[in-house]
């Protein structure tokens, strides 16, 4: 449910080999093994294999570690797997192919909208200069909608400063993922 600090300071990189190795573990009655990883950005995606000895089931599964450095601290860690759903989906699409196809309505709904994160990422257009890009999605300027803006520069790392009609003026953020049903054609 919450946070897990370490009150020692080591590199990002030892802790994320320490949160993949941990789940190499075995009892007299359970074995838990971290099959594959990946990081995204402060995700921690993990194939998980656990083992129970007792009834020789096996079961594989998608876990995810969100990751943060405390200041003057050490890193922490907030686990949950994706029966949980989640609520990140950049999850490589190959860590869901080496895992068990899930039953719990929770996980088999985060898996769905993994597919869509990725699919819309396969349609986001890189913006540049001279771009026309149709402003959709209850976008307003001036009681006008629908409206195409042609992209001039850049004003920082995620402004850029477009023409629209009559030379007005428009900042766009390309944090808005733009895909190809808004490249004017």
């Amino acid at each position: 449910m919450g946070w897990l600090f370490h009150t020692t300071d080591y590199s990002r990189k030892a802790f994320i080999e320490e949160r993949t190795t941990k789940y190499n573990q075995e009892t007299e009655t359970s074995k838990w093994e971290c099959l594959a990883h990946s990081v995204k950005s402060n995700h921690l995606w993990k194939v998980i294999r656990y083992t129970n000895k007792m009834t020789n089931e096996v079961k594989t599964f998608v876990a995810l570690d969100l990751i943060a450095k405390e200041r003057n601290g050490g890193w922490g860690y907030k686990d949950m797997d994706e029966s949980a759903g989640p609520c990140h989906y950049d999850c490589p699409l190959k860590l869901l192919a080496m895992s068990d196809e899930p039953t719990e309505c929770f996980a088999v709904e985060w898996r769905k909208k993994v597919r869509e994160f990725h699919e819309t990422k396969k349609q986001q257009v890189k913006l540049e200069e001279g771009l026309e890009v149709k402003l959709y999605d209850g976008c307003q300027i001036n009681g006008y909608s629908n409206l195409t803006a042609k992209l001039l520069y850049k004003t920082n790392k995620v402004t850029w400063m477009a023409e629209i009609y009559n030379a007005q003026g428009v900042m766009i953020s390309s944090r808005c993922r733009m895909n190809a049903r808004h490249i004017a054609k």
